[in-house]
């Protein structure tokens, strides 16, 4: 009887344990994902370092197919100032931009930083809205995700407009080409 009783015990362990490791994999592969997927616009003051603040200008999300097995990437757009101190007044200015991929039900992310793009690779500056443009043959649409101003090292105000390119596949169909960005001299009155 004792023999049952033990086996019955560690059966109950090795059951306990499973349950608790499956249990714990599932939010643990949530955290594969980058702070750029998940946070909103927020500013960091770090003990060393200096302070930031990272805003979150807009998201786009293409699918890469349909049903179960589908993967859906919502590309998050990020501009980053760092905070300084001048004449007793904090103070922003530009310190980068960056668009996260994040595919959030399979827990995955990757992150590069953007550089603004020549203008001829870029709808007009005054562009606000979806801009298709023909690309070799190949109808594009430069989807406008948002805007902010942020000076730079030398005081001058720049707008940086990011687009999220994409394709046209078929008819109605459209996949993720690229990310944009344009930095504009800002025209004040």
């Amino acid at each position: 009887m004792n023999k049952a009783i033990m086996r019955a015990a560690s059966v109950a362990l090795a059951l306990a344990l499973g349950v608790t490791t499956l249990v714990a994999v599932g939010p643990a592969s949530a955290a594969v994902l980058d702070w750029r997927c998940t946070m909103g616009s927020h500013s960091t003051n770090p003990p060393i370092g200096t302070s930031v603040t990272n805003w979150l200008i807009g998201e786009r999300t293409n699918g890469g197919g349909s049903g179960p097995h589908a993967i859906n990437w919502t590309r998050r757009y990020w501009l980053t100032e760092e905070n300084y101190l001048s004449g007793g007044v904090t103070k922003q200015r530009f310190l980068n931009t960056t668009v996260a991929a994040c595919e959030f039900r399979l827990g995955l992310s990757s992150v590069e930083e953007l550089t603004p793009a020549v203008s001829s690779e870029l709808p007009p500056s005054d562009a606000r809205n979806d801009y298709y443009k023909d690309e070799g043959g190949v109808i594009k649409v430069y989807r406008f995700v948002g805007e902010r101003a942020s000076a730079n090292r030398l005081g001058l105000y720049l707008t940086y407009r990011f687009w999220h390119k994409e394709r046209q596949v078929s008819a109605g169909s459209w996949s993720f080409d690229a990310s944009k960005l344009g930095a504009y001299l800002l025209q004040r009155p």
